[in-house]
C-alpha cells in the first residue's frame, strides 16, 4: 500500500475516528453517500470461519509498506500486521468472488475495471496499526501493482466490537479520511465498523487508516481492483 505525505501523517497521527473509538457504527447510507461502498454479507458466516481456518494455518511474515520508491519496504513504525499465505484453493475462491463485483465497481466508482489483484489475507494482533495512506501511487517508480490501483477492496472475517461488547476483537477500526467537503473536517475519519462477511470498497486514492487493536485479533482480506 502507499503510504501518504508525511503532512497527513503527521496531522492526523492519533486522531480517533470520531465514532468508532466508541464502538459506534456509522450509519451505510451515510458512508454511501460519501463515496463507500459497503455490502453486509458479502460472505456468510460459514465461509468467514472457514477462511479464519485457512489463515491460521497458513504461513505468516510481518506485512510491507510502500513508500514511494520501487518496492515495499518493512517499516513498523508505519505499518504493523501479519500477511498470510493461504492455500491456492482459498484465495482462488475469495478471488472469484470478488471478480463478480467488477461491473459494479466499474459503474458505482465511474472507473472501468476488469480484474483484481491476489487477495492479500492479514492479521492485525494488539498493538498492530496502519497509518492514513493512500493505495494508489503515481509516480513513474512505483511498482505497476500500485500504479494500476483504481479500487481498493476489504472484506472482514470477524466481527469488531461495539463499546467493549461482544465482537472478536477491539480497536482495528477503518476509517477514511478528505470525505467531507469541509476544510476543517479534513482530518476527520469517518469510521465503518469491520462485521464477518462485509465487503468495504472505495477509490485507492482515499486516505484511510487501520487504528490500533488494542484487544483481540482482527481478520480481513484486503484487494485491489485495476
Amino acid at each position: 500500500m502507499y503510504a501518504s505525505p508525511r503532512e497527513f501523517i503527521l496531522n492526523a497521527r492519533g486522531a480517533e475516528p470520531f465514532a468508532s473509538a466508541r464502538g459506534v457504527r456509522v450509519n451505510t447510507s451515510i458512508t454511501t453517500q460519501l463515496g463507500i461502498y459497503t455490502e453486509e454479507g458479502f460472505l456468510d458466516r460459514e465461509a468467514c470461519e472457514s477462511l479464519k481456518a485457512s489463515v491460521r494455518a497458513g504461513s505468516r511474515e510481518r506485512a510491507k509498506v510502500y513508500e514511494g520508491g520501487t518496492d515495499y519496504v518493512l517499516n513498523e513504525s508505519r505499518r504493523s500486521a501479519v500477511r498470510v499465505t493461504v492455500s491456492d484453493t482459498a484465495a482462488s475462491a475469495v478471488k472469484e468472488r470478488l471478480l463478480a463485483k467488477c461491473e459494479d465497481f466499474s459503474r458505482r466508482f465511474g472507473v472501468g475495471v476488469s480484474d483484481c489483484q491476489e487477495p492479500t489475507f492479514l492479521v492485525y494482533k494488539p498493538g498492530d496499526f496502519f497509518e492514513p495512506h493512500r493505495d494508489h501511487a503515481g509516480n513513474q517508480n512505483a511498482p505497476d501493482r500500485v500504479r494500476r490501483r483504481r479500487v481498493s477492496a476489504v472484506v472482514f472475517l470477524n466481527d469488531e466490537s461495539a463499546a467493549g461488547v461482544g465482537g472478536d476483537y477491539e480497536g482495528g477500526s477503518l476509517a477514511f479520511y478528505g470525505l467531507l467537503k469541509d476544510p476543517r473536517c479534513r482530518h476527520v475519519g469517518i469510521p465503518v465498523r469491520g462485521m464477518a462477511g462485509t465487503l468495504v470498497a472505495f477509490r485507492s486514492d482515499v486516505f484511510h487508516q487501520v487504528s490500533p487493536v488494542t484487544k483481540g485479533e482482527r481478520f480481513t482480506i484486503v484487494s485491489w481492483f485495476f
